[in-house]
């Protein structure tokens, strides 16, 4: 805001939104009424159409006093609608998706409320007080109120359209619909002149979507080969992966854990019991392991460091005495990366 001809793009938002109603001035007589001030500033984004805009934030507390979020329900946790959204969206083989335009700033807030979201703005030699008129995003409750306003339009839609309804209900999050069609002359029934807008319910309450069209074309996934030790010519239990679940907890309240081997060949799953996750543990587990499956020769596993304890008194061990002596091989534990223990049993080991 150092340079001037920002302040003056950031004060044309202002005077843009009073002439459409989106803000208006507090006059004298209403300004010692109970209020509540929102703190405001500029976001630049060079790379944007819009390159600044202001946010508002209904966080700040004054002293021991709650914030205007701190006094609000914020409504149902809507990112837990994304996930069906996206699946439904991949089921078909054309995908639509539509972004409301300035979506808050269409929903009006009822005149009584507005003192509540007040903000200052200072003006040559003054300090003028405005009020918003429409649903400020930053306030918590503001994604929930915009959905209910578009539930509230699909709700009072006629009910022969009940297929495009139930379909449309399903596929908004707040602003943005993302909504899957099996073909071409399905289109129709959503989009009208290049606008999303099925059945002309959203131009009709001046709520008129951004529409993109996705065709999806043939998946292409390059084979990726296995690692050496899953598709080796090995026993049983001869290449496994050592992992833990739990707790579990017993009749009496105590708690144990389920030690799983896996073997990277077979997959073949042999189940082992522990009382706690130390390292002593986890070797009695493997000893008894290989009491019933034999003995392996290579060992994956994280970087747990009951883990690391058991290669800690494998090294201490005379390897050269054992290997004279016995028939038996040293074990090679190879361990996952450190930030990915999602490789499993068979992955890059060290």
């Amino acid at each position: 805001m150092g340079e001037r001809n920002s302040l003056k793009e950031y004060a044309s938002i202002f005077d843009e939104w009073e002439a459409l109603k989106i803000i208006e001035r507090v006059t004298e007589t209403e300004i010692e009424t109970d209020a509540y001030y929102l703190p405001h500033r500029a976001v630049f984004k060079i790379s944007e159409t819009t390159k600044i805009r202001p946010v508002f934030d209904a966080t700040p507390r004054e002293g021991n006093n709650h914030s205007l979020n701190d006094c609000l329900l914020k409504g149902p946790n809507l990112i837990e609608l994304i996930p069906d959204i996206l699946d439904r969206f991949r089921m078909y083989p054309i995908g639509l998706s539509a972004d409301i335009e300035k979506a808050f700033l269409q929903i009006s807030v009822t005149p009584k409320h507005r003192d509540f979201l007040r903000f200052f703005y200072p003006h040559e030699n003054n300090e003028i007080v405005y009020c918003h008129c429409r649903l400020v995003f930053g306030v918590c409750s503001s994604p929930f109120l915009l959905a209910a306003s578009i539930n509230h339009l699909l709700d009072n839609t006629p009910s022969k359209y009940m297929d495009i309804i139930s379909k449309l209900r399903h596929s908004f999050y707040v602003d943005n619909c993302v909504i899957g069609v099996s073909d071409t002359q399905e289109i129709g029934s959503f989009v009208n002149k290049g606008i999303f807008d099925p059945l002309g319910i959203l131009t009709d309450a001046t709520l008129l979507p951004k529409m993109w069209l996705y065709n999806a074309g043939p998946v292409k996934s390059e084979s990726v080969s296995l690692p050496a030790d899953r598709v080796r010519d090995a026993g049983v239990f001869e290449v496994i992966g050592i992992d833990l679940a739990g707790p579990l907890f017993l009749k009496k309240g105590e708690k144990v854990w389920v030690v799983l081997y896996t073997c990277a060949v077979y997959r073949a799953v042999h189940l082992e019991l522990v009382t706690a996750l130390s390292t002593n543990n986890i070797l009695l587990s493997l000893r008894r392991c290989i009491a019933r499956k034999g003995r392996p020769s290579i060992v994956y596993t994280n970087n747990g460091t009951n883990f690391r304890g058991a290669v800690r008194e494998f090294k201490n061990l005379d390897w050269i005495k054992i290997e004279r002596e016995t028939e038996i091989q040293r074990i090679k534990w190879k361990f996952n990366a450190p930030t990915a223990a999602w490789w499993g049993v068979g992955g890059r080991g060290s």
